[in-house]
């Protein structure tokens, strides 16, 4: 479920992040991916990440944090993204019957085309279903594993 937030809160505690990051397309590994930790949503705006991390041939990047409950993550790697303006990717249709059976978007999807999420749950991709960025929570003085798919 993807969250906002206006700010995070800082305190001297550490959190260790490990970020795995996948081609949902394929399922492979992403090696060479870029990942932004943003600390608020200015920052986003401004494009000040307060992280900025790369994964290895494993498709894992490790980062050491100042805790902060949540914030906002931004991935690509080329085309590949986990945001497309203000849209979150869920999956990639890959059949005529998913097509048929997911909320509806525009312009019509094909095969093979990105399936977004339906934030909102009325069955319609729309304006109503973007967020500003996606988010992740952390928590304090810990080890957060989190896995993420680009698409």
């Amino acid at each position: 479920m993807i969250t906002l937030f206006g700010s995070c809160r800082k305190d001297d505690n550490t959190t260790i992040l490990q970020i795995t990051v996948t081609d949902g397309r394929t399922g492979a590994v992403s090696a060479g991916a870029t990942i932004h930790l943003y600390k608020d949503s200015a920052s986003v705006l401004n494009n000040k990440p307060t992280y900025q991390a790369t994964t290895g041939a494993d498709g894992i990047a490790t980062i050491t944090a100042r805790f902060q409950p949540r914030c906002f993550i931004l991935i690509e790697n080329g085309s590949l993204k986990n945001f497309y303006n203000g849209y979150v990717p869920a999956g990639i249709f890959t059949t005529q019957a998913d097509i048929n059976n997911s909320p509806s978007q525009t312009p019509s999807p094909s095969i093979g085309d990105i399936r977004f999420r339906d934030n909102n749950h009325d069955g319609v991709i729309n304006t109503r279903d973007k967020v500003f960025a996606p988010s992740i929570g952390l928590d304090n003085n810990a080890k957060d594993i989190v896995d993420l798919k680009i698409y």
